[in-house]
C-alpha cells in the first residue's frame, strides 16, 4: 500500500507542475523587460497587424506605432479601419 501511495503522490506532483508551468512562463514573461524592437530590427522597420480595429490587434498596432514602427494594418471592417 505504501508503494501505491508514493506512486500516486509523484503522479499528482507531476500533473500539478505540468498544469502550472504555462502560467509560470507567462508570469516570467510579464516580469522581464521588453526588448528594444527598433534597435533589433532597425528604424525603417515595418510591421503588419491583422485585426487592427479591435482587441489585441488594435492594442498591438497602437504599441508598435508608439515605438515608431511603420505599420500596415488590416481589418475586415473598412469603416473602423478608417
Amino acid at each position: 500500500m505504501d508503494l501505491i501511495t508514493n506512486i500516486l503522490f509523484f503522479v499528482g506532483i507531476f500533473v500539478l507542475v505540468k498544469s502550472i508551468l504555462p502560467y509560470l512562463y507567462e508570469f516570467l514573461l510579464y516580469l522581464l523587460p521588453m526588448k528594444n524592437l527598433l534597435k533589433i530590427y532597425g528604424s525603417d522597420s515595418w510591421a503588419i497587424v491583422t485585426g487592427a480595429t479591435d482587441g489585441l490587434g488594435k492594442a498591438f498596432a497602437e504599441e508598435l506605432a508608439k515605438l515608431g514602427f511603420n505599420l500596415i494594418i488590416i481589418s475586415r471592417n473598412n469603416e473602423k479601419l478608417r
